[in-house]
């Protein structure tokens, strides 16, 4: 039984429960490159360990040292134009630029490309992408990084301070060429600016090539794009099917560069690593000479399993374990199982999984539940707006008062939050008495459960308190 001194009240995050694993289930490794089922497999699956999150994170993380050896380098632009890139900028990477941005709601690309174009200095914003079928041209259109800018310079200072800093740390051949351009793009001098369509960046491997010939093939033929993977952006029918206009295959063209770069190099400092190599043997895959895409989703399914095993290990009420730092070594439980199950590839694995998982399910659906707020938003909101307007309405003898514009205090999104966040801790603090009691999984949801109606008023009181707590600040 965990120790009390285990419970970290501060910053409760009860995971949500595990979904259902895709169906059929399928052992990636014996399926190729193109392969969409896999694809689609081994990422649904690997959201059991948020493995969209880490390999995202760690290409991000990589791929401006790839690239920055190519400097300067001769990039295509179409028409018969070409740039020069000179030199590489993160932003969205960037602890003051990209947590700044994203506060302000202020879409920010991976990277920014710098050089020229014959006589004109240019600009582009690029993004790193692990799967270009996932990629939207919005994320990198000129218009979007014009706005960056524009906000940058007007409304968040530090943004620019933060970039004109990253000019200055860069070797001296570089800082000439970005040094002009930056400023010229804060100060929204865009005439003599080219902004270039944007691009993506993604690993070289069989599915992002595949992919990128279905959009010519498109393009060029008509060929209908035929089904993709369920995690990339919605696609209109004009844009998979029938005739292609000059819209659509503006639509399907999706500027790219592809950089290679072994298993080992891309995964192997990522958690799942040693996992992926379990599933691969499985499977029959040599992750370092296979086609990347197919190592991509042996790790894939292997942070999966991963994410199932911690999962399966958490106990009821705590926050989800550390990724880099677990308290249970998932691959020793992954090898306990194959031992006691007779296990032929990576989709028999993941079969014995989901029979451990589908038996905790109903656990944490019921986990879920005691965690909701009784006090639902709308009848939060309408308990804090009444108040507002009882303390604003007139007394008898009295003339209209005039009627409050603005917001005084918190919204009522961020008292809500609040409210929510007393009745979580409510929650984990009496389950933990429950545990320190002998109670545990089903009877100590039994007994939460029997305590429902009293947190209930109890969290209809804290709504009350907060309420006439803003009466006394707009008042």
């Amino acid at each position: 039984m965990p120790a009390a001194a285990e419970f970290d009240e501060t910053d409760l995050r009860v995971p949500p429960p595990l979904p259902e694993p895709p169906r059929p289930l399928l052992a990636v490794g014996k399926h190729g490159p193109a392969s969409v089922e896999a694809e689609d497999f081994a990422r649904r699956l690997g959201n059991w360990g948020n493995a969209s999150k880490l390999i995202g994170e760690r290409w991000e993380a990589i791929a401006p040292g790839l690239l920055s050896p190519r400097l300067p380098w001769l990039i295509p632009l179409g028409a018969g134009q070409a740039a020069e890139v000179r030199a590489l900028l993160s932003l969205d990477a960037d602890p003051l630029i990209g947590a700044t941005l994203q506060r302000a709601g202020i879409s920010a690309p991976d990277l920014l490309f710098i050089g020229v174009s014959g006589a004109r200095a240019y600009v582009r914003a690029a993004d790193c992408k692990v799967s270009l079928d996932t990629a939207d041209r919005e994320q990198t259109a000129p218009t979007r990084l014009q706005k960056m800018f524009a906000r940058a310079a007007q409304d968040f200072p530090i943004v620019a301070t933060a970039l004109l800093a990253q000019v200055e740390a860069l070797p001296p051949t570089q800082r000439d060429a970005a040094g002009s351009v930056v400023a010229a793009a804060l100060a929204a001098d865009w005439r003599n600016l080219l902004i270039a369509d944007g691009l993506f960046v993604a690993p070289d491997n069989g599915f992002n090539r595949w992919f990128l010939s279905r959009l010519d093939d498109r393009r060029r033929t008509g060929a209908a794009l035929g089904r993709m993977p369920g995690s990339g952006p919605r696609r209109t029918g004009g844009d998979v099917i029938g005739p292609v206009d000059a819209a659509q295959a503006a639509r399907l063209t999706l500027p790219s560069h592809l950089e290679a770069i072994g298993a080992l190099d891309f995964l192997g400092g990522v958690p799942g690593w040693e996992e992926a190599q379990l599933v691969a043997r499985l499977d029959g895959v040599d992750l370092q000479h296979d086609d990347l895409a197919v190592a991509e989703r042996c790790w894939r399914v292997g942070v999966g399993l991963r994410g199932a095993v911690f999962a399966l290990k958490r106990p009821l009420f705590r926050n989800p374990m550390p990724v880099d730092k677990p308290e249970v070594e998932s691959l020793d439980v992954l090898q306990q199982v194959l031992r006691r199950c007779r296990v032929h590839d990576s989709a028999g694995l993941v079969a014995a999984f989901d029979q451990l998982v589908a038996a905790r399910r109903e656990l944490w659906y019921r986990e879920s539940a005691a965690l909701r707020t009784p006090v639902s938003f709308g009848t939060f909101s309408t308990k804090v707006g009444d108040t507002q307007r009882t303390r604003h309405r007139p007394r008898a003898g009295e003339p209209p008062r005039q009627k409050v514009r603005e917001q005084v205090g918190p919204s009522t999104r961020a008292l809500y939050r609040e409210l929510s966040r007393f009745h979580v801790m409510r929650v984990a603090r009496l389950a933990r008495d429950l545990e320190t009691g002998g109670l545990l999984d089903g009877p100590l949801l039994d007994a939460l459960e029997a305590r429902a109606e009293t947190l209930s008023t109890e969290s209809r009181q804290d709504a009350a308190q907060i309420a006439a707590r803003m009466e006394k600040i707009s008042s």
